[in-house]
């Protein structure tokens, strides 16, 4: 693959992952939705990665880093919002700490950080038109 192609399956990627957080949403499976929303949101900097870097995203799922290593300046709010999200990497790869969050997870929770999610995405397409 080269670096165009590379670029193109992490923008694929996430368009997929969102969808399937926005119809985890739908059916009530607050955890998994969030953890579907940060592969999105990881895939997409890691798009920026590949384009801005010329080179394959490296094997990382740390949101913020990525956003570093993609040279992307963001504001305070938008860090909290990528480090929060990067909680729910660990809740869908580790099912004991998955369980714990279903107790804390509800639909309120979910809609306002989805929310914000929403915004810190519009951000990061530009990063990709730029």
């Amino acid at each position: 693959m080269n670096i165009r192609e590379h670029e193109e399956y992490w923008i694929k990627n996430s368009k997929l992952k969102w969808e399937t957080a926005v119809s985890l949403f739908k059916n009530k499976k607050y955890v998994d939705s969030l953890f579907f929303f940060h592969l999105s949101i990881e895939s997409i900097l890691k798009a920026i990665v590949v384009k801005k870097k010329s080179q394959p995203a490296p094997f990382i799922h740390d949101l913020l880093r990525l956003s570093k290593i993609a040279d992307i300046n963001l504001n305070k709010e938008q860090e909290e919002i990528l480090n929060e999200l990067t909680l729910f990497n660990i809740a869908g790869r580790y099912p004991d700490y998955k369980f714990k969050l279903y107790k804390k997870i509800n639909k309120k929770y979910t809609e306002n950080l989805i929310k914000k999610i929403k915004k810190v995405r519009i951000c990061l397409k530009k990063e990709i038109t730029k």
